[in-house]
């Protein structure tokens, strides 16, 4: 049979002469008979490229395959795949098949290359894979497109994409997926082998995937088919992209129901307003993209205390109403028992004013609240004048110090210690400061004046911490004298003439010899001597045995001559004559002078008023009664 004939072409940006080490020609075989490899590179190896017209090759051989191309190596042809060859320069040593990126250039105009990877600086994308071995310096291929065999392909199956990975030179069957990451798929694998692993090389020179940045962005996984749940109603879960379009333009279009600015976030501005300590009737927060607003009006029929409206802003939005150190008063605040309507007026033109702090309640974010408390009277607002006051709750509502000063026993450091939002003794901060030592009361401030009682003599002082709790009688903190000492409180009496009242409330441990209190070297007191009943004293005794009694008392003392009146627990009071010693010199809580006559037991409230007090002794009684739950 006569052989085929076909013509080969060159062209003419390649070298002439192809014996040329830079020359990579192809002479494509496809229904052509050759008779061997070597009658190919016999004929043509020193012909030139123009000459290349008629090639007769003899199809017997299974050197060469339909389909493929006759390859200048350099220094002989040999067959290959029909493949893009760009000429490089390998700026280290690489290995055939490794992913190579333009590193550099060269005069010449072939490309510098180096090995690529997924994630360092400007070392992707990968141009191709090296066609053969390459030492550093050296040149030779890299296939740009097509197919590339001899390889190991091993570790990957047919059909597996392969990618850049962030190792140099090395190509992955799982995709990139750290945002730093670039996503490069470079090759597919078409043959699995050890040795003779094929891949068809068809994503060299860009990157051909979704951004890694890009789906940390919209936080939506690769692969998703939705955009998952959302936290509000405007758009539902699982939309697709237009699917939450459309849902938000039609809640734009819808108007109350949809995206708004006025009223975004009444539903946070009610959860801070109803979960605030402090009873709240408004709250307000704003910032650029919403609002929000909650009020709850409590009724003012019927309330016979002081009402208080306190306006407040603070600069954070949705700022809790229970963390004070976020929000500041009004400068001007409304009126004691100012109306719901007027205090909330004031409250909202805040927005625009700027508060004397220099900070501006206009400017965003802001956030307002107004607060109602009552102002229930204590003690000392109802019955006024006290020479000296001394308790466990705060007694008058003008007082601002201290209720008492407490020493612990471990290292002896001593606090101030005050009262709790409800006036009572601030027994949290007690525990706080004692820990798992004992505590004891160094001063007990007075809180009508300025002769508070205090102990400098550590084993003289009362205890009001155990270690673990603070002391009470009945609920109610309670400073306690165990006397194995003599254990007192010291104070100024100053000199209060007859007549002259006190009001108290004690617990003794026994009935035996013990003073409540005692003053002046006058020898008077309240309290019990030797073998008589529980008395008062002012040079005469006046008292009763039906007062004797280790349980809590309230006692009610008035000193005025023969007019004298003792009475406990809101009962039948004795009267007659109590001697007529006035106040004078110092005063001394649960003991006599120099420790005479010491109590055992408690001391929770001690109260004189220079004058008689008979006609407020059913009020009084009462109102300390209320609080200690005496009778």
């Amino acid at each position: 049979m006569a052989p085929d004939r076909s013509k080969a072409g060159g062209n003419r940006n390649r070298p002439d002469v192809l014996t040329d080490p830079r020359a990579i020609q192809r002479v494509h075989l496809d229904h052509h008979q050759i008779s061997s490899h070597q009658n190919v590179v016999k004929t043509i190896q020193d012909t030139p490229i123009t000459d290349l017209k008629d090639v007769e090759v003899d199809k017997t051989s299974d050197d060469f395959a339909a389909g493929q191309s006759l390859v200048w190596g350099g220094d002989s042809w040999i067959a290959g795949d029909p493949e893009v060859l760009i000429p490089v320069k390998a700026a280290e040593e690489m290995s055939k098949g490794t992913p190579v990126y333009v590193s550099d250039e060269q005069e010449s105009g072939k490309p510098i290359v180096s090995k690529a990877d997924s994630d360092g600086t400007d070392t992707y994308p990968a141009i191709g894979l090296l066609f053969t071995d390459l030492a550093a310096g050296a040149e030779g291929h890299a296939v740009g497109g097509g197919i590339i065999s001899g390889l190991d392909t091993s570790g990957y199956a047919v059909g597996d994409a392969l990618y850049l990975s962030s190792t140099p030179g090395v190509l992955t069957n799982t995709r990139p997926t750290a945002t730093a990451e670039k996503v490069q798929k470079v090759a597919l694998v078409a043959r699995s082998h050890g040795s003779a692993g094929t891949l068809i090389v068809m994503g060299a020179g860009r990157t051909n995937d979704i951004p890694n940045d890009l789906v940390t962005l919209t936080g939506v996984s690769l692969g998703d088919s939705d955009l998952g749940t959302f936290t509000g109603t405007t758009i539902a879960d699982n939309e697709t992209i237009k699917g939450a379009l459309q849902d938000l333009e039609t809640a734009v279009e819808a108007g109350g129901g949809g995206v708004k600015y006025h009223g975004r976030y009444d539903t946070e501005a009610e959860t801070a307003r109803s979960g605030a300590t402090t009873t709240t009737e408004i709250y307000y927060t704003a910032r650029p993209d919403g609002d929000g607003y909650a009020e709850s009006e409590v009724s003012d029929v019927g309330e016979t205390n002081t009402i208080n409206r306190t306006l407040f802003f603070s600069d954070k939005f949705d700022a809790d109403p229970d963390t004070s150190a976020d929000w500041t008063q009004y400068t001007t605040q409304p009126a004691a028992n100012q109306t719901f309507a007027n205090a909330k007026a004031a409250l909202l033109a805040g927005l625009n004013d700027t508060d004397g702090t220099a900070n501006t309640r206009g400017t965003l974010p802001v956030s307002l609240k107004m607060e109602r408390t009552v102002t229930v009277p204590v003690l000392l607002d109802d019955y006024p004048n006290a020479s000296a006051a001394y308790s466990v709750r705060k007694l008058r509502t003008a007082y601002t110090g201290s209720a008492m000063r407490v020493r612990e026993a471990s290292g002896n450091t001593e606090t101030d210690i005050g009262f709790d939002s409800n006036g009572d003794l601030d027994t949290a901060a007690i525990a706080s400061h004692c820990g798992s030592a004992n505590g004891y009361v160094v001063t007990w401030y007075d809180q009508a004046n300025s002769n508070d009682a205090t102990q400098s003599t550590a084993v003289l002082q009362p205890q009001i911490y155990n270690g673990t709790a603070v002391l009470t009688r009945n609920g109610k903190p309670a400073p306690y004298f165990p006397d194995g000492n003599g254990e007192r409180l010291l104070f100024d009496a100053s000199t209060v003439t007859q007549p002259y009242t006190w009001c108290g409330v004690v617990q003794r441990d026994d009935t035996t010899f013990s003073t409540v209190v005692g003053w002046g070297t006058s020898f008077s007191l309240i309290g019990r001597l030797e073998g008589a009943d529980f008395s008062m004293y002012a040079g005469v005794l006046l008292g009763s045995s039906a007062f004797n009694s280790t349980a809590q008392q309230l006692f009610y003392a008035m000193f005025d001559g023969s007019s004298s009146e003792l009475a406990v627990d809101g009962g039948t009071a004795v009267t007659g004559n109590a001697g007529t010693n006035d106040i004078t010199g110092s005063g001394h809580i649960a003991a006599l002078a120099a420790g005479g006559s010491p109590m055992r037991g408690s001391v929770q409230e001690l109260i004189l008023w220079p004058s008689d007090q008979s006609s407020n002794r059913s009020g009084i009684e009462s109102a300390i009664n209320t609080y200690f739950s005496v009778y």
